[in-house]
This record gives structure tokens, C-alpha cells and sequence, in this order.
């Protein structure tokens, strides 16, 4: 079960830097993966995938690739947050 885990914060790892490569690139990918919503409903999907891969992270099996997960999951965390707090205080209309 812990195994899965593992393969489960890759995955959420892997959609969650998905999202904010297509930020660059039209953002085709983090249309899909947010259910073309927008709003409040997008910052939440927009986080969500990098606190998935941060829980399942922690429930994994401990050897050396959790530490691995661990600190990918805190930097796309990180990442997506900073993305959203820009997003939503910095363009906002005067």
C-alpha cells in the first residue's frame, strides 16, 4: 500500500509541475487539468495537485526516494502558491 503511495506523489507531482510549465505555453494542459474552471474554484485545483503529492509523500514507504518526493512535493507547493498569490494580488484591476 505504501508502495502505491509513492508512485501516487510522483504522479501528483508530475500533473502539478504539468500545470505550471503550461502557464507558459498558453496554458492548454492547465485547462484540462482544472476543468476549465475559473476564480476561486482554479487557485484550489491550481494547489491542489502539489498538496495531493505532499500527502502521499508522507504516507509513503520510507526509504530514500521519499525524501526525494518530499522536497519536490515543498517546492511545487511553493511554487504554485507564490503563482497563485501574483495571481490573484498582483493583477488585479485599480
Amino acid at each position: 500500500m505504501r508502495s502505491i503511495l509513492s508512485i501516487l506523489s510522483f504522479i501528483f507531482s508530475l500533473l502539478g509541475l504539468s500545470n505550471i510549465i503550461s502557464l507558459a505555453n498558453r496554458g492548454v494542459i492547465t485547462e484540462m487539468l482544472t476543468f476549465d474552471t475559473a476564480g476561486g474554484s482554479f487557485i484550489f485545483l491550481f494547489n491542489l495537485y502539489g498538496v495531493l503529492a505532499f500527502v502521499c509523500a508522507v504516507l509513503a514507504k520510507k526509504d530514500r526516494y521519499r525524501i526525494l518526493l518530499l522536497a519536490g512535493s515543498v517546492i511545487l507547493i511553493a511554487a504554485t502558491l507564490t503563482l497563485s498569490f501574483v495571481g490573484m494580488y498582483g493583477f488585479q484591476q485599480p
